[in-house]
């Protein structure tokens, strides 16, 4: 049989669309070269909820695993994915998938919706880096109406509603300062924010400081971790709260996927959690929820990153120098603008197993820097200070002067950071809205809580 390649374009509409995907393996597999195609049908279907295989009878579809994660497996995998998702199903996303890079396209509403997709690919066996070309289409709002939008969002949410935030907005950022009762309850609260319409970024100074909730209260925010987490399938676990301690109950795929459960319900900081009637019942449904990810070497990693680059057309005709140690990976050279430099720096930080990223790249001098370049690089000068990298710091540049805001850990820190975009080739100078506020052990922990 000769050798081929399989390229999958396909418009996700549902799971008729992933069971079109999976109709197509045949048909490759009946002609024996070339390249495919799938068009999603044009209704949904209601009784299948997932992949079946080609020559498999519909039954349990999760308990049949792929023998290997092939492009068009891939794709019908991530299109199931993406339309469970609460935030991804109502936004229209497009999916291609060669040689296991995967392009995403389209235009969506928000800031959460774009980060959630790429996050649900990172999941799916078998994709080995992301080209993220989602745009965020947000509507424009001035920031008073920002403001009491976001105070509605916080308010009307079950888990953040009575807690004392505050949301302040200015160009379109919003930034949030006040407590949370927990880091589930501080990523909630930004989550609510960054799916509002409207708004850029969210610069997050909320301290954890833990209070009385009812078990009411403390259920609905496990559940919303729980069920925001794409490394964690929610749809057959329960949540009971008695006295401030969780019992999770019901089946999940994995030990992986139990111990993800129960790391989601700590984040609620309950009395305890109880995960002893949590059933395991081992089945593979295309992701790697049934297990850790296998480490990537660091080879595997970088001729990722380098098909990555062949693929996304934001970057040409830049070439990236890329070096990979211990799964961290190093991208260096000097790019022709801002919006390359940008591709460059996000196809290494959206490649799945990778442990950290570092990038050196420069944007070619012009004649007078512009706003856009001065902000990357002085961006760039924040994330590559270790001891800047990990706090919450909002950069703008309006007419060559830099912005900082945000909250740093010392006066030592704010000094640094100040130096750091001083140093920007473009910037006019700094103003210095940083707030000092030393880590106490609540906010250091929510400070190295994520996903």
């Amino acid at each position: 049989m000769p050798s081929f390649q399989t390229v999958l374009t396909t418009r996700r509409s549902g799971r008729a669309s992933a069971i079109a995907a999976l109709a197509l393996t045949a048909a490759i597999a009946t002609a024996g070269s070339g390249c495919a195609r799938a068009t999603p049908p044009a209704t949904r279907p209601t009784a299948a909820r997932g992949l079946v295989p080609v020559g498999v009878p519909l039954g349990d579809p999760a308990s049949v695993a792929p023998p290997a994660a092939t492009d068009t497996w891939i794709v019908a995998v991530l299109l199931r994915e993406l339309d469970g998702d609460d935030v991804v199903a109502r936004e229209h996303v497009d999916v291609d998938c060669a040689n296991g890079v995967l392009t995403l396209r389209g235009e969506v509403g928000d800031r959460l919706a774009k980060q959630r997709a790429v996050a649900i690919a990172q999941v799916v066996r078998g994709v080995r880096a992301i080209v993220d070309r989602i745009s965020v289409v947000p509507r424009p709002r001035p920031d008073y109406e920002l403001e009491f939008v976001a105070a509605g969002a916080l308010a009307n949410d079950p888990t953040t509603a009575g807690q004392a935030i505050g949301a302040h907005a200015r160009a379109g950022v919003v930034h949030l300062a006040g407590n949370a009762d927990s880091n589930a309850a501080r990523q909630i609260a930004e989550n609510d924010i960054l799916a509002t319409p409207g708004v850029v970024d969210v610069v997050d100074d909320l301290a954890v400081v833990q209070g009385k909730r009812g078990d009411a209260q403390l259920r609905s925010e496990v559940e919303r971790v729980m069920r925001d987490d794409p490394w964690l399938d929610d749809a057959r676990v329960r949540v009971a709260v008695e006295d401030g301690v969780v019992e999770i109950t019901g089946i999940v795929k994995s030990a992986a996927e139990r111990g993800r459960a129960e790391a989601d319900a700590r984040a609620t900081s309950p009395r305890g959690v109880d995960v002893v009637a949590l059933r395991i019942n081992t089945v593979s449904d295309g992701t790697w929820r049934d297990q850790p990810a296998a480490a990537r070497t660091d080879e595997e990693l970088a001729r990722a990153y380098v098909d990555a680059v062949a693929r996304d057309p934001r970057v040409h005709p830049f070439l990236p120098g890329i070096q990979v140690r211990d799964r961290v990976v190093v991208i260096t050279g000097e790019a022709p603008d801002v919006d390359a430099a940008q591709a460059a720096a996000d196809d290494a930080r959206n490649l799945p197993g990778v442990a950290d990223t570092h990038v050196d790249v420069r944007v070619a001098p012009a004649v007078g820097e512009s706003d856009r370049a001065v902000l990357y690089q002085a961006r760039g000068a924040i994330e590559h200070d270790p001891h800047l990298s990990s706090r919450h710091i909002a950069v703008e540049v309006f007419h060559g002067r830099v912005s900082l805001r945000g909250s740093v850990g010392s006066e030592a820190d704010r000094r640094r950071a100040i130096a750091a975009v001083t140093s920007v080739p473009g910037a006019r100078g700094v103003d210095d809205d940083l707030v000092v506020d030393p880590p106490t052990l609540g906010s250091s922990l929510a400070h190295g809580t994520g996903r």
